[in-house]
């Protein structure tokens, strides 16, 4: 629509040619005395009269017409650099559905494991409390997990199932089609993390922040504005010029062939007094160029804190990570250890489970953290 407008804004400069035909019938044929106060009448013209001809009307001094064009080519950058915005937040929409998508597939996964090894020990301690080897409380318990663990299986497919339609949604996918998810959550944190290794400090810069270019945009089209309600108080000059045909030509012997005449004008007009229409629109235009430079400033200022806090932040580390990774670590020891201790007999089949547990819990943590983590990085984006 931008583009368009600047094409009318440049086509108002072209002539204007209108082709035009008239047709006139009198009641009555018009007479003229031959000569003055005389009774010698003589018929003029004919009842039925025709006009064919074309106008043509050019500007020739109208600064009106170039603000409107100045002031549609700002529009288009604006819209141009909203499209590009645009196109940025759709790209990451995408890939933070794209990430959640991955999160509960893995959520499946380990969900589906963890559930394989609480069936086995639930049918275990019920075979136990059937033979008297264990009590009605830990078979409870056991159900109790099973079903937790079944509850939590079916909640990440169903949002397995549900991100991935939002992705269709989203990438114009057909929805009755399967949609296969390549990569993992931790794949893409070592990529995006090595992106960032590799990024200088300070690269992005306050001059090619797109918030910034925006704002900077929309100031100069309220500049723009502000000069195309100016020229409404300058002269406007028009040139006018008819070619037409007519049939007969009125004159007192009328001719039965066409007549070709023409006419050239030119006008003028200065704007003396409109109800101070025209002082107003400028005011309101001034007021919104000043909320358009308010608005720049405040965009440079933002974009100014955003690069010294991309400037404070140590790039080679994922702090936000760094917990959560530990804790998998430590739950990742702690279940080895169980196993073992387990296969010897150093502990019950409970704190085994409790290890289990954690360590199901951990991965499950670190995968969240993850996602959180690419979901902000795609935000800073």
């Amino acid at each position: 629509m931008a583009h368009e407008d600047v094409k009318i804004a440049r086509g108002a400069f072209m002539p204007t040619i209108v082709f035009s035909g008239n047709y006139f019938r009198v009641n009555e044929t018009p007479s003229i005395p031959l000569v003055n106060n005389s009774n010698l009448i003589t018929d003029v013209g004919k009842k039925n009269s025709f006009l064919i001809g074309a106008t043509a009307a050019q500007p020739v001094y109208d600064p009106t017409l170039f603000a409107i064009k100045n002031s549609a080519n700002k529009q288009k950058r604006v819209a141009d650099l909203k499209r590009s915005l645009g196109e940025k937040e759709a790209l990451g929409t995408v890939k933070k559905v794209y990430y959640k998508a991955l999160f509960f597939k893995e959520m499946i996964s380990l969900n589906k494991e963890f559930g394989r090894t609480v069936t086995e020990k639930t049918e275990k301690t019920e075979s136990g409390f059937k033979r008297g080897t264990a009590s009605g409380l830990e078979f409870a318990k056991a159900e109790g997990v099973r079903a937790v663990s079944a509850t939590s299986y079916n909640e990440a497919l169903v949002n397995y199932e549900a991100s991935k339609d939002e992705l269709k949604r989203l990438i114009g996918y057909p929805m009755d089609k399967e949609i296969i998810l390549q990569g993992t959550l931790e794949e893409f944190v070592e990529q995006k993390s090595k992106s960032l290794t590799e990024t200088i400090p300070g690269a992005v810069g306050v001059e090619h922040d797109q918030e910034v270019k925006l704002a900077d945009a929309y100031y100069d089209l309220a500049k723009a504005e502000k000069k195309r309600v100016l020229t409404n108080f300058f002269p406007k000059l028009y040139g006018t010029f008819n070619l037409y045909a007519t049939k007969p030509d009125l004159l007192v012997e009328p001719d039965d062939e066409f007549a070709i005449h023409y006419m050239a004008t030119a006008h003028i007009g200065f704007p003396i007094f409109d109800g101070f229409r025209n002082l107003h629109e400028y005011h309101k235009a001034a007021l919104q160029e000043k909320m358009a430079l308010i608005g720049k400033e405040e965009a440079r200022r933002s974009a100014q804190m955003k690069e010294r806090a991309r400037e404070r932040q140590d790039q080679t580390e994922i702090i936000p990570l760094k917990g959560p990774k530990k804790t998998l670590e430590e739950a990742r020891k702690t279940y080895d250890v169980a196993k073992v201790a387990k296969r010897t007999g150093f502990i019950s089949a409970a704190d085994y489970m409790g290890a289990e547990k954690y360590w199901a819990k951990s991965r499950a943590d670190y995968s969240r953290a993850q996602l959180q983590w690419l979901v902000d990085q795609v935000d800073r984006e």
